[in-house]
């Protein structure tokens, strides 16, 4: 089983190591000589949530109110939840009755997301009066909106019915402008993914086919800017058809943050997977999540926030799950959260960073069991 296999049979493939203590986060800075401590977790639970393998709680967008948005499953199903400051629970359901997955939350507390139905998934936005909207690109079977900007212009990508993937846009008034960058594949499992949005509207993402993708950048205008970091095998890693982790982050800036392939003699798997930071004038710089031995530490980016802080998660070389905070000056801070196991694929993931560099994400037990978190430095 390649690497590429192994992703996307299981969810989340990603680490470092950390001491915890009660809530207190401790980290190993790069050339430090002792652990110090960076910050303080808050772990919860939806009200329902499942306590049996792989049930449980995932948060995956916080504001800059830290209000979190996310979903939680249990034998019934999978619902959507909306997490206050103060800690309390909304569940948030399809118009049918169904749960919902809310993907993303602006600084208004307006939310975008996809529910599933007989006829496959669907996007919706839900307004701060709870009013929820449901929409489709033309000819999509599969809708998934990945982010929102302050206007309420939703980013996403979608499946057509030969499984093509596309890119769109909603506008503020409900039109749809479908995003497909020249060059991009036109099979099964391939084509373009747009992934994340700004205050301008700036958009970015990745496109291609299966194996190779490669970033791009789309402006208002339509304007369309494709690049790779030097060396990069692949620019949308993981492959373009996990639709929960492919493809790039944007903030206010228009700095892009993800995670490319690179081919690396004496790896057993042939390459490693490293993080980029895009600046706004185009220079990239790639980075590790950690350094430490064993061989193939793998860093996944899958957020930055107005300052240019980065989070993610990253493997240890054991398949252990660890999440990280990449400063501005390039430091990385190590992210375990309390509770989370240490068994293959368990561990924690450090999903998004709102403006105040708040983290949530959630963590695997040893239980298999997922928990949300939300970390303050």
């Amino acid at each position: 089983m390649n690497r590429r296999q192994v992703w996307r049979v299981s969810r989340v493939l990603i680490g470092s190591l950390a001491l915890v203590t009660g809530m207190h986060l401790y980290a190993q800075e790069p050339g430090a000589g002792a652990a110090i401590q960076v910050g303080t977790f808050t772990t919860f639970d939806a009200p329902g949530a499942g306590t049996a393998s792989y049930q449980g709680t995932s948060p995956y967008a916080i504001n800059g109110a830290a209000v979190i948005v996310g979903s939680y499953s249990n034998s019934s199903g999978s619902y959507g939840f909306v997490r206050s400051p103060g800690g309390s629970f909304v569940t948030l359901y399809a118009p049918d009755g169904s749960g919902v997955t809310p993907f993303a939350i602006n600084e208004s507390g307006v939310i975008a997301g996809y529910y599933g139905d007989v006829y496959g998934t669907h996007g919706f936005l839900r307004a701060t009066d709870g009013v929820m909207t449901t929409f489709d690109p033309p000819g999509s079977i599969y809708t998934q909106p990945n982010g929102i900007n302050a206007a309420g212009m939703i980013v996403g990508t979608y499946y057509d019915t030969n499984y093509a993937i596309h890119g769109f846009v909603r506008a503020t008034n409900g039109n749809i402008t479908t995003i497909d960058v020249p060059g991009a594949g036109t099979g099964s499992f391939a084509g373009t993914f747009a992934s994340g949005i700004n205050g301008s509207g700036t958009i970015s993402g990745c496109y291609g086919t299966f194996n190779v993708g490669h970033g791009f950048l789309r402006t208002s205008d339509g304007t369309i800017t494709s690049f790779d970091p030097p060396g990069s095998s692949d620019t949308c890693f993981p492959p373009l058809n996990n639709l929960n982790y492919a493809g790039s982050h944007i903030n206010e800036a228009g700095e892009i943050a993800g995670t490319y392939s690179l081919p690396t003699a004496g790896n057993p798997f042939g390459e490693e997977v490293r993080g980029y930071l895009r600046a706004s004038d185009g220079t990239i710089t790639g980075f590790d999540a950690a350094t430490y031995p064993p061989c193939c530490i793998f860093t996944y980016v899958l957020a930055i926030n107005r300052a240019g802080l980065i989070a993610g998660t990253q493997n240890d070389g054991y398949s252990i799950n660890h999440g990280y905070l990449r400063l501005r000056n390039g430091t990385i801070l190590t992210l375990d959260a309390p509770g989370a196991g240490l068994g293959f694929n368990q561990g924690t993931v450090a999903f998004a960073i709102n403006t105040g560099g708040q983290v949530t994400g959630w963590y695997l037990d040893s239980n298999n069991v997922y928990h949300g978190f939300l970390w303050n430095r």
